[in-house]
């Protein structure tokens, strides 16, 4: 059993697989008529049928394996994500903080958790 994958890329869990069935099957039957032979000398036996044994037997491995074109499955590669801001809409803005650490760039980044830290923000 080989599969090929459609692209290089596959999910995790779509993999190709490369399994190899083995598998033996066997049946022998044999008449024993020195079974019978011996049956019939018994005192008070008598028999009629033939004597026969029969065997049947059946061997199967499965050796499971990966294609050998695939060398890395994806969990998720965001193709065809997507997500819609409605800038529009301003009743769902959220008020975001200010970056620290950049004193250079916002000059309220180090005043840290002052109310004076939201004094010259635009109001809505």
């Amino acid at each position: 059993m080989k599969e090929r994958p459609l692209t290089n890329k596959v999910s995790y869990g779509d993999e190709a697989v490369s399994n190899t069935m083995l598998g033996f099957d066997t049946k022998l039957e044999q008449d024993l008529p020195f079974i019978t032979k011996a049956l019939d000398a018994l005192p008070l036996v008598s028999t009629k049928a033939k004597s026969t044994i029969a065997f049947e037997g059946e061997i199967a491995k499965l050796v499971p394996g990966h294609a050998k074109s695939i060398s890395a499955a994806y969990i998720d590669d965001f193709e065809g994500s997507s997500m819609a801001y409605d800038i529009k809409n301003w009743t769902t803005w959220k008020l975001a903080s200010k970056p620290q650490g950049q004193p250079e760039l916002f000059n309220d980044a180090t005043k840290g958790n002052d109310l004076s830290e939201g004094f010259d923000r635009a109001l809505l």
